[in-house]
């Protein structure tokens, strides 16, 4: 089986975004999520910060949502946004009142240790995606990579940690920071966005 013979199924994969700002390359990657009908993209700060739209908000974010004919339907999947929400480890780019996404990930607050999560990592041509588990070591109470290889920034960082329950739901419990083999866990991104519904 070769590195992207495991593919994404939709509607999962058209969750995922590659994000940049304004004009330059992508910066990492982020998924859609909803939260009282508002919908975010969540990532990194490593990938989406305050600092990159600008002390006067004047930069966009460019988000160009996963799809296999890339570059071809850009256009048709591109959102861009100026809003941005942050702690000090991830980032909710809230997208346009009105738009809707079909496709999006449930957010998580458990933080019960799952038997199984993992992540995507994006070719750079951005037409396929590659499963990657995180394997859990009972001693240190940590997860790992389970996968010994060196994972291009923009085509991982920031991706979305995902559990998929008994009744194949499927949940965001972190997203992908920049320390080796660590993922930034989410209990408290459901708390978060609604303490903050409107960002500006």
């Amino acid at each position: 089986m070769g590195v992207f013979d495991s593919l994404l199924q939709p509607p999962e994969r058209k969750a995922l975004f590659m994000v940049g700002t304004g004009n330059s390359e992508r910066k990492g990657i982020g998924c859609a999520v909803e939260c009282e009908g508002k919908y975010y993209v969540l990532t990194c700060r490593d990938v989406a910060s305050p600092e990159d739209a600008g002390a006067d908000n004047e930069h966009e974010f460019i988000l160009d949502r996963y799809c296999s004919n890339n570059p071809k339907h850009v256009g048709k999947h591109r959102l861009k946004t100026q809003d941005i929400l942050c702690d000090d480890k991830r980032s909710f780019l809230r997208l346009p009142d009105g738009e809707v996404l079909s496709s999006h990930f449930l957010l998580s607050a458990d933080d019960k240790k799952k038997e199984k999560v993992y992540s995507y990592f994006l070719s750079d041509d951005g037409k396929r995606a590659q499963s990657i588990d995180w394997l859990y070591d009972n001693t240190t109470r940590n997860y790992s990579l389970s996968v010994d290889r060196d994972l291009d920034r923009k085509n991982f960082l920031g991706s979305p940690v995902l559990y998929s329950d008994k009744n194949d739901k499927t949940f965001v419990v972190g997203v992908v920071g920049k320390e080796e083999n660590t993922y930034y866990r989410s209990e408290e991104h459901t708390s978060e966005l609604q303490s903050r519904p409107h960002i500006s």
